[in-house]
């Protein structure tokens, strides 16, 4: 079985092109889904991600997507 990685930046159609291969049986993994799964579940990887980024990356006690990309993207621990 071929295994293929689908890349690409914010809005280049990775989810749509995710659901056609769905769509034609292909087995998906979502590393966006999985990622979600493991702050959700896992502490230890929470704290690990509080102890670097601190508090901020936080809205309403819950991990706030949009903070974290930001700081992703600036490469440097703000």
């Amino acid at each position: 079985m071929k295994k293929i990685g689908l890349t690409g930046g914010i809005g280049s159609g990775k989810t749509t092109i995710s659901k056609i291969f769905q769509m034609l049986g292909t087995p998906i993994y979502n590393s966006d889904e999985a990622a979600k799964k493991i702050l959700k579940n896992n502490s230890l990887a929470k704290n690990q991600i509080l102890q670097y980024f601190g508090q901020k990356v936080l809205t309403n006690n819950k991990f706030d997507n949009k903070k974290l990309l930001i700081l992703f993207l600036n490469k440097k621990k703000n």
